[in-house]
Parts: structure tokens; sequence; C-alpha cells
């Protein structure tokens, strides 16, 4: 499956692009909010892990721009900060799940990757 990974963090995007490739999914990776839009309008993807953290734009508002372009879309929330009021919040936009850093491969392998969509 095609999955978009959106994080700032340029070792947690590698860490979840060879984890995710060598689980035999198609990785794309971007590293800021704004041009995540226009990705998922020109293309298809089974699942987006999407940080709360981003240099140019709160991923809670990426997350309220892709389910108004594509409600169906499963995003999972990744956030460093244990921060109970922001979880809640993309839960209430639309999240399906969060993942917390430090990454839990297992986790990612075993429930969230279960929430994608078929394409």
């Amino acid at each position: 499956m095609k999955i978009l990974i959106v994080d700032d963090d340029a070792e947690i995007r590698e860490l979840l692009k060879i984890f995710l490739e060598s689980n035999g999914h198609t990785v794309v990776l971007i590293d800021k909010g704004v041009p995540v839009i226009k990705t998922v309008l020109n293309e298809t993807f089974a699942l987006v892990l999407l940080d709360v953290n981003l240099p140019d734009i709160n991923g809670i508002e990426v997350l309220k721009k892709i389910v108004k372009v594509d409600a169906e879309l499963p995003v999972v929330m990744i956030t460093g900060f244990k921060d109970a009021e922001k979880v809640i919040a993309a839960f209430r936009e639309g999240a399906v799940d969060c993942l917390l850093k430090p990454l839990n491969f297992e986790y990612l392998k075993t429930s969230i990757l279960n929430r994608a969509r078929k394409v």
C-alpha cells in the first residue's frame, strides 16, 4: 500500500520509510504541512502518518484539511509529546489513531497498518 509520511524530523521519516518499505509498502515523504493537501489531491494513499508539530502549520490544521478533501483517508497522528489535549483534538478532527515518539514499530505493524484503507 502507499503511505504518506509527514514529519519535520528527518530521522523519524527515514526510520518509518525503512520499516514500511521493508514490509512491502510504498512511501512518500513530506517534511512540512503546506504541501500535503496538493499531494493528497494528486495521489491516492492508503494511510497518512502526520506529525502534530510541523514547522509551517499545525498538524491538526493539516488533518482538518485532509478530512475536507478526503474524509475516507485514514490519518494517524505522530507526536513526541504526551499532550492529552492535542491527541484528543486530533481524534475529534478525524484521526484514527496516534503513534507516540519514540516509535513503537510493533504497534505500527499490528494495529496502525490495519487501519489503512484498501486502494
